[in-house]
């Protein structure tokens, strides 16, 4: 079948030309031989022409048939340079021979041809056009052709049908194409369907599968990393891998080639931001343009990475509307790619696209799974801190911002702020720069105040504070202005949320997160807010709107603000002492044992830091509080509360009252459950606690107590160790932890000595009354006087019945 636009040759059976060939004239010596026709071809404008070179336009009257193509063979001939007075010299064909070789629809097809040229007249024409018309011929020659095919009907049998007048026979006209198509489909699927494969086949199938990809995945990448510089294309073979994946290697096939592109290009990526420096049509050196073409190369194929990605992320980001419909299929694979895109935060977080993956984490922080909230929430706390220049920290907290301002009602989990608690601000002081430019200006003589308004000086200082930015980019180093300017955006920003949120939404589960923020970045709280936080943290706490690990919270950011820069404030926080008080029993040694630092922070800055601004009442009171608190906690929260109670009797010399075992030297009677430490006459108590910490199972504790109860001797009997009385109460409670299943110090072994009985037997009392009493209690027979008291009770029964 001839198909269009196909390549226009003229169609000979092998046959006839066979058949030809065999009766083909031969020629003997001496015989008469045609002589050729000889034609000369002279050049357009050669004025010098041979007698005999014009021809008779007549003579050629009877000359056989022209056949279509030899003119297009002519056409490719003339493009050759012709040489001056060129003789070509053409064959004469018979056309009986021609006849005999040609099909008898082609020699029917060009009668017809013949004689309609020849109706139409025969008029002298040019020698292009004739070319023209035999092209014309060859062209709708094998439009026919294909116009036939096209035609074609196959005539297809159907069932019969069985009618009154009999069976009927039925067949239907197909067109003969799109029969051979589809036989063509059909054998193409019984092709593909194959004997059905058993387990262990298909699990070798997959298992060749996945050490062939393996294989590709390792070569291709070795490959790369061997010389990135001139190989930097082959990264495109490796992002094609994701379209070779069958479903049955799907999964692992996705995480292999992920995990390889991560490793990839944490390689290849520069310790810097790659910027496009080149300008267009700029002249750079060939090593220059290279490397520019390199990064730029790097930099599309990591951006096609990300999308990639991204794009399997959608599904997660779907989950929020319909969390069920999502097959476990694709959770796995979004979920991989989010851990990639955390990966690569993590490691590059100075290059390229960081803040565009920043964009696309952040709304997973406040994630419906647990599993993809903490996978996002653990990779930006260490994001924060492990970042040193500031920048991409201060672009997160912004889009954490977006993020709370979209949520109707703050309605996020606490972990999306936790994360603001990992950021590593330090001295940040928001009031500085102000200060600064004004202690400047004062100190300014006239005459450098006038510099200072001049054209000339602002532009000798633009020059150089361009030069110097110059200078630290070459040197690759951040400047402590840059840092600086980062970190206290970054602080506005954070307590712009946590303010909002004290404001707007004071009830809601954000509290703690928000308060434990405040408490870590209270040393850069503005001054100006002073008043009002600490007005609004007691009617939080007196409104019971707070847990008891929310006020101790509340009550750590007032006294970390009033140390600091609130001491030159007439602010006294004599309500927060009472709630101290109050909260410190909540902690005890099950899960609320974790909250002690807490405390002690608290109790630290209340009574040591402020310790001139504190009563001895309070001090008193706090100290009998601290003492009994040591007795529910667990050992390491002991110890410290100890080490705490030592500090303050060493601080405050009236405590050594609470020694002695005589009361009456206190003025009235102590009351313990009185929320008010001023008023609950701590002075009429003594420590008690001590003796009974003196007989705790942990060592540490036991030598704390006895420490205390011989008050505080430096030298001698009941000293302690100079590495116990340097360390902090915070330090001593980490030290202790028994939070890892370690028991410090060791516990000893058993001896090997025997066991004396006679030991443990002997009974031994320091009071002959109390040693008779147990002896007579001992010999007393309890069950004869429990009958006794039975049949007594029965007799007087029936003496009162028989009465009544």
């Amino acid at each position: 079948m001839a198909k269009k636009g196909a390549k226009k040759t003229m169609v000979v059976s092998k046959t006839k030309r066979a058949s030809h060939m065999k009766h083909k004239k031969t020629y003997k010596a001496g015989a008469r031989v045609h002589q050729p026709v000889v034609k000369t071809k002279i050049r357009p404008g050669d004025r010098t022409q041979p007698n005999n070179s014009r021809l008779n336009p007549n003579s050629n009257k009877n000359a056989t048939t022209s056949i279509p193509g030899i003119s297009k063979k002519k056409k490719m001939n003339n493009t050759k340079p012709i040489v001056k007075n060129q003789v070509v010299i053409y064959d004469d064909i018979d056309a009986d021979e021609m006849m005999d070789m040609m099909d008898e629809e082609d020699v029917n097809f060009f009668k017809n041809k013949a004689s309609k040229k020849e109706q139409s007249g025969n008029l002298p024409k040019k020698r292009k056009l004739e070319e023209k018309q035999g092209d014309n011929v060859e062209e709708e020659y094998n439009e026919e052709l294909f116009n036939k095919e096209l035609t074609k009907k196959e005539t297809r049998h159907l069932l019969p049908i069985k009618t009154k007048q009999g069976i009927v026979e039925q067949s239907v006209e197909v067109d003969y194409q799109t029969s051979d198509e589809e036989e063509d489909e059909e054998n193409e699927d019984a092709e593909k369907e194959e004997a059905p494969k058993s387990m262990a086949e298909m699990y070798v199938q997959r298992k060749q599968k996945l050490e062939d990809l393996k294989a590709l995945i390792g070569s291709s990448s070795s490959n790369i990393l061997e010389n990135p510089d001139e190989r930097m294309e082959h990264i495109s073979a490796v992002l094609k891998l994701y379209n070779t994946l069958t479903p049955d290697i799907f999964i692992t096939g996705f995480k292999l080639v992920s995990a390889s592109l991560v490793e990839l290009f944490k390689d290849l990526a520069p310790g810097f931001e790659i910027k496009s420096t080149s300008k267009p049509g700029e002249r750079l050196k060939k090593v220059t343009r290279e490397v520019y073409g390199n990064e730029a190369r790097l930099l599309k194929y990591y951006q096609m990475f990300l999308k990639k990605l991204e794009d399997t992320l959608a599904p997660l980001k779907e989950m929020k509307k319909n969390p069920k419909n999502l097959e476990e299929r694709t959770k796995r694979v979004a979920f991989f790619a989010l851990k990639c895109l955390s990966d690569l935060l993590v490691a590059m977080p100075h290059f390229n696209f960081s803040k565009n993956i920043v964009h696309a984490l952040i709304p997973f922080t406040a994630h419906k799974m647990d599993e993809v909230r903490l996978l996002v929430c653990s990779a930006f706390k260490k994001l924060f801190k492990d970042d040193k220049k500031g920048e991409i920290s201060l672009h997160a907290v912004r889009q954490v911002n977006h993020l709370i301002k979209n949520k109707r009602h703050h309605q996020i989990p606490p972990d999306c702020l936790d994360i603001l608690i990992a950021l590593r601000i330090k001295d940040v002081n928001l009031d500085k720069e102000r200060e600064e430019e004004i202690n400047r200006y004062k100190t300014l003589t006239r005459k450098e105040k006038l510099l200072i308004m001049s054209k000339n000086e602002r532009r000798r200082r633009k020059k150089i504070e361009r030069l110097e930015k110059e200078i630290v980019v070459a040197r690759a180093e951040h400047s402590k202005g840059s840092k600086s300017k980062y970190q206290t955006e970054t602080v506005k920003l954070v307590f712009t949320i946590y303010f909002r949120i004290l404001k707007m939404a004071p009830k809601s589960g954000l509290m703690g997160v928000v308060l434990q923020g405040l408490a870590k970045f209270a040393h850069t709280i503005n001054v100006d807010f002073f008043t009002d936080l600490v007005e609004v943290f007691n009617n939080l706490i007196a409104n019971d709107q707070l847990d008891y690990r929310q006020c101790l919270y509340a009550i750590q950011v007032v006294l970390i603000m009033l140390s600091g820069q609130g001491e030159a404030l007439n602010i006294d926080p004599i309500h927060f002492y009472s709630h101290l008080y109050k909260v410190l029993f909540h902690i005890t040694a099950g899960p609320s044992n974790s909250d002690m630092p807490i405390a002690l922070d608290c109790l630290e800055n209340m009574l040591i830091k402020r310790r001139k601004k504190v009563s001895i009442h309070r001090v008193l009171a706090f100290t009998k509080r601290v003492a009994t608190l040591a007795l529910q906690v667990q050992h390491n929260s002991s110890i410290s509360l100890l080490s705490l109670v030592r500090i303050l009797m060493m601080t405050h010399k009236q405590t050594d009252m609470l020694l002695d075992l005589d009361t009456s030297s206190g003025s009235g009677t102590f009351l313990a459950e009185l929320e008010e430490p001023e008023h609950c006459n701590a002075g009429s108590t003594a420590l008690w606690e001590l003796h009974s910490l003196v007989r705790h199972y942990h060592p540490i504790v036991n030598k704390y107590a006895r420490h205390i109860l011989l008050k505080n001797p430096t030298t001698g009997n009941g000293t302690l160790s100079m590495e116990l009385t340097r360390k902090t109460p915070l330090e001593l409670h980490k030290q202790y932890d028994p939070s890892l299943l370690a028991f410090q110090p060791a516990v000893p072994g058993p001896s090997s000595t025997p066991i004396n009985l006679k030991k443990l037997c002997a009974e031994e009392f320091h009071n002959s009354e109390l040693e008779a009493l147990i002896s007579k209690v001992l010999q007393t027979d309890h069950m004869k006087l429990w009958e006794k008291d039975i049949a007594s009770e029965q007799l007087a029964l029936v003496t009162n019945g028989v009465q009544s």
